[in-house]
């Protein structure tokens, strides 16, 4: 199964719906509690992204953080994901769009903070400890395979978005 959208997810253009959504794509974020949205690929993916993202948010001033939560929606979004909700009662989904999916971002970022910066103080505190926090997060050699390579290349795509967002 592809990241794309799936034929009854696409409208007469070939664009993706957005609302109305019958089957999810495997590069969609589901938002929601429970187990299907923990295991699906794409909330897999996007909870990564979100740890690997962590030291880095910590460390930020405000804009740099709406950056960085807003570079992780793009690369989600240019690996034709969606966030998606379920609508009330019904078996069908719709897009939440940027605004509350970086409002999601953002607050998964957040979580276990407290843990994160007592971690930097154990690490030397400071710009010191920042650094090898943010260190200890990219570790060489960590992935391997196909799902692995897309995650590698949206991390690196979201630090070279918000490096250029940057200047």
């Amino acid at each position: 199964m592809s990241g794309e959208a799936k034929g009854n997810d696409t409208d007469e253009g070939g664009k993706q719906k957005m609302k109305g959504i019958e089957e999810p794509g495997e590069t969609d974020v589901l938002c929601g509690r429970g187990g299907a949205a923990l295991r699906h690929p794409g909330n897999q993916t996007y909870r990564r992204l979100v740890h690997l993202n962590k030291g880095l948010y910590i460390t930020c001033l405000k804009a740099e953080k709406l950056k960085i939560s807003r570079s992780i929606v793009a690369a989600i979004r240019e690996q034709n994901g969606r966030f998606l909700e379920k609508e009330g009662k019904a078996s069908t989904w719709y897009d939440i769009g940027d605004k509350k999916a970086m409002e999601k971002t953002s607050q998964a970022l957040r979580e276990g903070q407290p843990k994160l910066r007592q971690k930097i103080v154990e690490l030397g505190g400071g710009a010191t400890g920042a650094a090898a926090l943010l260190e200890s997060q990219f570790p060489t050699g960590v992935y391997t395979g196909d799902a692995a390579n897309q995650q590698q290349q949206m991390q690196q795509q979201i630090h070279m978005q918000h490096h250029q967002q940057q200047q």
